[in-house]
């Protein structure tokens, strides 16, 4: 796990031959999880691994070509999420204990703890030439889920 100055909260992901880093004052974002996954699907036999019933249910609705897209995308998310809350829980959370809610350019997250308590994340998605990444913080420092946000990448 990264070592920031005190003060700073971050993360750090990569793939293939690219590496991001996002890095922001804790009192401004709280935290902040990202991640980056080349644009290739996400194979079918992950799906029982990785997603959950509702998200897979959820899959279901969308046109066959999109289905294991989107499964790559709920799986960034997931993955964002995971590098969000680790720094500050330091626990080693299961796919199925993060649920995903994917929006075009956005997402929802609910992360359940024991006792029935969770936590609940926002994000954002983006697609780069080549790859697909996911940018979670915690709600209390994001704008509201209501598709609004958008993602610019970079022209080649």
């Amino acid at each position: 796990m990264p070592c920031w100055p005190d003060g700073f909260v971050g993360s750090i992901s990569h793939a293939g031959e690219l590496c991001v880093v996002v890095v922001g004052d804790r009192t401004t974002i709280g935290g902040v999880g990202i991640d980056i996954e080349s644009d290739g699907p996400l194979e079918r036999e992950l799906w029982d691994i990785v997603l959950g019933e509702g998200e897979r249910a959820s899959l279901m609705t969308w046109p066959d070509d999109q289905r294991q897209i989107r499964a790559k995308l709920l799986f960034s998310a997931k993955e964002a999420v995971y590098k969000l809350q680790f720094p500050v829980t330091r626990a080693r959370i299961d796919f199925h204990a993060v649920e995903i809610e994917l929006g075009t350019e956005s997402f929802r997250a609910h992360v359940a703890r024991q006792g029935g308590r969770g936590d609940h994340v926002h994000g954002l998605v983006c697609a780069a030439p080549g790859f697909y990444v996911t940018l979670a913080l915690p709600s209390a420092y994001a704008q509201p889920f209501d598709g609004r946000v958008s993602c610019f990448s970079p022209r080649r």
